[in-house]
């Protein structure tokens, strides 16, 4: 399986298949992955899937929990607020976002996790 693009997506996608034995190769037109953040918010949705793939404790640990965040868009300068409890089934265990570059996510799998 080749999976193109090591960004957020591509990285999670490509990792997951290599979790559940499956040969694959992550395609990335950048010689190293980019250490600048292309994805730095992980929602709860992403939280279970980094749960179901052995991550999620790693990442907790070196991640900012937050329930909270704001979107400020520069050209009208509105700010959209959000709390992620509201958005989540009662007692869910990923009830809050994870702040990280993706750049780290990368790392987590070389790193023990």
């Amino acid at each position: 399986m080749i999976v193109v693009g090591a960004g957020p997506v591509g990285f999670i996608t490509a990792y997951g298949l290599a979790h559940k034995g499956i040969e694959v190769q992550l395609l990335e037109a950048d010689a190293v992955i980019a250490s600048s953040p292309r994805a730095a918010i992980y929602f709860p949705t992403t939280l279970e899937i980094l749960d179901r793939l052995g991550l999620l404790e790693e990442a907790q640990t070196i991640g900012y929990a937050s329930t909270r965040f704001a979107m400020r868009y520069p050209a009208t300068g509105e700010v959209i607020e959000a709390d992620v409890t509201t958005s989540v089934p009662p007692g869910s265990p990923y009830a809050r976002d994870l702040l990280f570059g993706q750049h780290v996510l990368a790392d987590l799998p070389t790193n023990g996790g």
